[in-house]
This record gives structure tokens, sequence and C-alpha cells, in this order.
């Protein structure tokens, strides 16, 4: 499959030539050539279709407040993260070995959100601004972007949010969005409002659910990684993706770090509007529409997923969406 761009009116700005491409994003597009992971270049595209930053990083993420996290020579298992500007010079080193964007996991989000990024180093996350500097430690297992002045972080097991001093405001809560807010414990995904009052939960029926969005939130029901042992192709389920390390498995097991998907879409009253099927993947665009993925087996024994050109809107119907 080959990926170009259209203006809103079908005309083609781009021809079909590379092997990947993003969204732009602050007038400019990460596109590639090559393999996932093995051999792709990366690099950026103007508007015009000009390639503006060289084809030349194992992986890159879109601009976001005029920087770009891009991989370090190496491939995306063994590179080193750091970010450019719209110049293609590189202002903060490759130092870090993930970059946390505020996005749906299929699309290439950059990864500053309101002057931090969530970086990883030596297996644990903090945040740096743009000028590299570490303004909150890296002191978290887990980690996710600044929004609405709170990021979602956790420490030994336990999620709470903390403000941009690293200071903790509330515990075991996620981002507030149209009212509610998420709520893990007690092995229940639970939404509550302002005053602490629960109005949904989610204990039996998903393993994980997202913010409401536009009055609709994506269930997940199984995730797993893929990887191998002593060659041997294997699945194992052992959790949300992100979740666990090697270390976690057995010393001779390598994840590939590719999870599997059951997702669906559902209404605030628990209604699912698009049914979670196995091997499916959904993605929120800009735009409120939310498009189908399918899980796409690779020769050697790697899973990606693929558009399947299928659109729908917040309730569900099926729609077309102009590139």
């Amino acid at each position: 499959m080959k990926f170009g761009y259209k203006d809103a009116k079908g005309k083609v700005l781009v021809d079909k030539i590379y092997s990947d491409a993003s969204e732009f994003s602050e007038g400019m597009a990460a596109v590639a050539t090559g393999m996932l992971v093995y051999n792709s270049k990366w690099g950026f595209i103007d508007v015009t279709g000009k390639e503006v930053i060289p084809l030349q990083f194992p992986l890159a993420l879109s601009f976001s407040e005029g920087l770009a996290g891009v991989l370090s020579e190496g491939d995306y298992f063994t590179g080193k993260w750091g970010f450019i500007d719209k110049t293609g010079n590189v202002v903060i080193p490759f130092l870090y070995d993930d970059v946390k964007g505020f996005s749906d996991a299929h699309e290439n989000a950059g990864g500053f959100s309101e002057g931090l990024a969530c970086v990883k180093q030596d297996d644990k996350y903090g945040y740096i601004n743009k000028s590299g500097e570490v303004v909150i430690p890296f002191d978290f297992d887990k980690a996710q972007s600044f929004k609405n002045g709170v990021a979602r972080v956790s420490r030994n097991g336990v999620w709470y949010s903390i403000d941009k001093t690293g200071s903790g405001v509330q515990n075991g809560l996620q981002f507030f969005s149209e009212g509610l807010e998420k709520v893990q414990q007690n092995g229940r995904v639970e939404y509550i409002d302002k005053n602490g009052v629960s109005h949904f939960s989610f204990s039996d029926d998903f393993d994980d659910v997202t913010i409401f969005t536009d009055g609709v939130a994506i269930v997940s029901k199984i995730k797993y990684f893929v990887g191998s042992i002593d060659g041997m192709f294997v699945q194992v389920s052992l959790g949300m993706f992100g979740d666990i390390t090697q270390a976690d498995l057995t010393n001779n097991f390598t994840s590939n770090k590719f999870p599997s998907f059951a997702q669906g879409l559902i209404e605030k009253s628990g209604k699912v509007i698009i049914p979670v099927k196995t091997k499916q993947s959904i993605v929120r665009h800009d735009d409120g529409v939310f498009e189908i993925y399918n899980e796409f087996p690779l020769p050697w024994g790697q899973t990606i997923y693929k558009p399947t050109g299928k659109f729908y809107d917040s309730k569900g119907k099926k729609v077309k969406r102009k590139k």
C-alpha cells in the first residue's frame, strides 16, 4: 500500500509514493519509504509535496509546538529519540528511549504538549522543556502528556495526576472530558463527575475505556503482545500494551511491542454503536470521524494495522471522509 495526499476537493497534491504517512501538522507531514521497523526512512514534506527534511530517520513523529520527535540511527528497538526543528536541525539530542504524544495509537503525535514533552530514560519517564532541560525528574514507571495543565503518571502501580511542578493533584484520576473523569481503581473503570459521583463503570465488559469525546468513547476488550521465544512466534496475553517489559516475561522472550486490539465504540449510556471485534482498532481523527483499522500480519511474524477505508461518525453511521 502506498500513501499520498489530496485536497478537500479530491485533487491529488502528492502522488502515492510513500510507504507510510501522517496527517499534516503545522504545515508539514511526516512521510516514509521502506518497510516498517527494519529499513524505513522518515522525513517531512510541505503542503506542496516538497521534501523539506530528507527521509533519513528510522521513525519520525509529527510536529507539535514547533518540534518533532525523531529516532536516531538504528531501529525502533535500539535507536534513541531526540527532537528537530522545522529546518531539520537537532535541537534536543538523541538521549531518550521513548517519547509520548497526546493522541490515539495510530496517529504519529508530536512529543510536546503545553510546553513539555514526556520522555523515557533509564526505564523511567519524566518531562523536559523545549531547551531539553529536565523540568520533572525521571521518577515514573508510566506517564502521559500534559493536557489542561495536568498529566497522568504511575509509580509502583498507582496512577495519579500531577501539575507542571510535578506535584500530585488528584489520586488515581485521568483528565476530565465532557464533565466526566476516568478512574481506574479496584479492578474497575469508572467515570465520575467533579463532585466524585460515579456515573458509569466498566469492570467486566471491557479491559479499557478511553475518555469520552463527542459523547462516545473507544473501548478495548483484548490486547496481547506479539514476539518470539527462541525464534518461535508467540502471542502473550499479559495486559495492556506498554504496561509490561521484556523483564516481566522471560529472558529469552523478544517482544516486538506490537499489540493486538479488539475495539469498538460506545455512548455514555453504555450502548455499543460500533461492535467490538477481534483484530480491529479504531482511530478518532481531528474532524471527529472514526476510522476502522484491521490487523495485518507480516511474513516475518510481526503485526501492523492497516486502514480499511471505513469511516463512522459519533452516532455509528457510516460516512465518507475527504482526505
